[in-house]
């Protein structure tokens, strides 16, 4: 099922009808999902997982432009993705789990994240007195 596509992999040969999987986000930036599930780059086989390899040169184009540091500009960006995804429809996804980190009152800093682990940040934690 997951093996390349030299190896007869189902997924990255397109050899399916429905699929179904729980890999989450690849990275902490929300651009590195968009690029590793939608980029028409992805779609070639063993070049991500865009398995349904569905391609939009305007999706393409946007994504080139998120890469920015400027968050408002980044923003705007990922609205207008947004919106080329709600119209085209290349997954539909089935739900999205949300992991809810517990930890003592005497530990400090830690951030939550929908797009890591919860040791994403781990260097800015601390240990009240």
């Amino acid at each position: 099922m997951w093996a390349d596509a030299a190896s007869g992999g189902t997924e990255q040969n397109g050899n399916f009808d429905l699929d179904l999987y729980d890999d989450g986000y690849p990275g902490t930036d929300p651009t590195d999902h968009l690029y590793f599930y939608y980029a028409s780059a992805s779609a070639v086989p063993d070049n991500g997982f865009n398995v349904g390899r569905w391609t939009d040169e305007t999706f393409d184009g946007l994504l080139d432009e998120a890469y920015t540091l400027d968050e408002g500009r980044r923003k705007e960006i990922f609205c207008q993705m947004a919106d080329i995804l709600d119209q085209e429809l290349p997954q539909i996804l089935l739900f999205s789990a949300i992991t809810a980190d517990v930890h003592g009152v005497r530990l400090q800093g830690i951030q939550s994240s929908a797009n890591d682990m919860a040791t994403w940040n781990v260097a800015d934690w601390t240990l009240a007195p």
